[in-house]
């Protein structure tokens, strides 16, 4: 690791114990790093509060970040996890806050963010990672693919999280705009990850018994940008399914015996069986009634187009 540009303003007001700061793993985000930034000033996190870690970008990211008064650290390019633990370990984030709020480059808070985790963190002390709502970024002309995508984070969560909170079995919580201890975000593994940290993380959690301290606030809002162009949605889609599979594998999903094993077998039931099941009968229904199974079809994908224009 190699420590490149470095504004510490936190370490220059001395070493002092704080709510939370905020940490973005950065490569090649010139464009949008501004955005995100800023985001974090008009949702009151202090500059010297957040903490930008440059993997080894090869445009303006750096620069922009220190622009912006940030603290920033480059280092040789590694991945978004060791990223993250680069700037946990240099800034010593663990020592000096009480909670680490990461960030995609690419991601934007809400007015509205920090307020609402206070107050979650008020009432909630115990709670030892806190999931806030994810929504798509809205984009200058309407696209089906964001669309789409901007409905799955309304369904899941939205509507299927606050149910998993009540149980104590939230299976995911988003990489972006996640709240951890610092503690506990210090005690994760950083270097033996699948693709997908952030449910790895969660499942990590759930298996140390953490099940009922992982809390979802519904009030503090994370926009997100989502693919545009069918190549870059099929290869996100690849990317999230292939990780998936590798966490269920490495923890033994549906078998360990915890709250979190149900939900995951529920969700594996739906998605492997019942899915395939139904994909396999649409030739059948289509031979016994074509003209039903056709208006079936498109019942189902009108209301689906309907609620995604709406989300």
């Amino acid at each position: 690791m190699e420590a490149g540009i470095h504004k510490d303003l936190g370490m220059e007001a001395g070493i002092h114990k704080d709510l939370l700061c905020v940490l973005i793993p950065a490569f090649n985000e010139a464009k949008v790093i501004r955005r995100s930034i800023l985001s974090c000033y008009k949702a009151g996190v202090a500059p010297a509060n957040v903490y930008v870690v440059d993997d080894g970008s090869t445009d303006q990211t750096a620069d922009i970040a220190q622009h912006y008064r940030t603290n920033v650290l480059t280092i040789v390019n590694s991945g978004k996890a060791r990223a993250l633990e680069a700037g946990l370990l240099h800034f010593h984030l663990a020592d000096r806050y009480d909670y680490i709020m990461i960030l995609d480059a690419d991601s934007r808070l809400s007015e509205a963010y920090l307020p609402a985790m206070k107050r979650a963190i008020a009432e909630h002390p115990e709670v030892v990672l806190f999931s806030s709502v994810q929504q798509s970024e809205r984009t200058s002309r309407w696209n089906p693919l964001t669309a789409y995508r901007a409905m799955e984070y309304t369904v899941f969560g939205g509507i299927v999280r606050e149910a998993q909170h009540l149980c104590s079995t939230i299976s995911i919580v988003p990489g972006p705009g996640s709240l951890f201890r610092s503690e506990v975000f210090a005690s994760m593994d950083f270097k033996h990850l699948t693709l997908i940290e952030d449910i790895e993380w969660t499942c990590i959690l759930h298996r140390r018994g953490y099940g009922d301290r992982i809390w979802y606030v519904p009030e503090p809002v994370v926009l997100t940008q989502d693919p545009r162009t069918l190549r870059e949605f099929c290869g996100q889609l690849m990317r999230w399914n292939r990780g998936i599979w590798q966490v269920i594998r490495k923890y033994r999903l549906g078998r360990g015996g915890q709250r979190i094993d149900v939900e995951w077998a529920v969700l594996l039931l739906e998605q492997c069986v019942l899915s395939t099941l139904f994909l396999v009968l649409i030739p059948v229904w289509f031979y016994v009634s074509m003209r039903t199974e056709l208006w079936w079809i498109g019942i189902d994908q009108g209301i689906l187009l309907t609620f995604a224009a709406l989300t």
